[in-house]
């Protein structure tokens, strides 16, 4: 949800027009009510703006594994 509050394209309002049966959802994020599922609300968000890539799929992985140090070595 935080990625749709930066999104420009995005809008609430057009959320709610669009997805009424969600229109509780985004207050239920807000106010951390999140202990059930929320799969149709994150859905129905995707539709109106892309979900953000997964975290650390930014961050580049080693082409070589990292030798572990020994014990003894200072």
């Amino acid at each position: 949800m935080i990625h749709a509050f930066y999104d420009p394209a995005f809008s609430f309002p057009r959320f709610a027009e669009r997805f009424p049966e969600q229109r509780a959802a985004p207050i239920d994020c807000l106010v951390g009510d999140v202990i059930k599922d929320m799969s149709a609300f994150t859905a129905a968000l995707a539709q109106m703006t892309p979900p953000p890539p997964p975290l650390g799929s930014n961050i580049a992985k080693p082409s070589m594994p990292i030798p572990a140090r020994s014990a003894t070595a200072t």
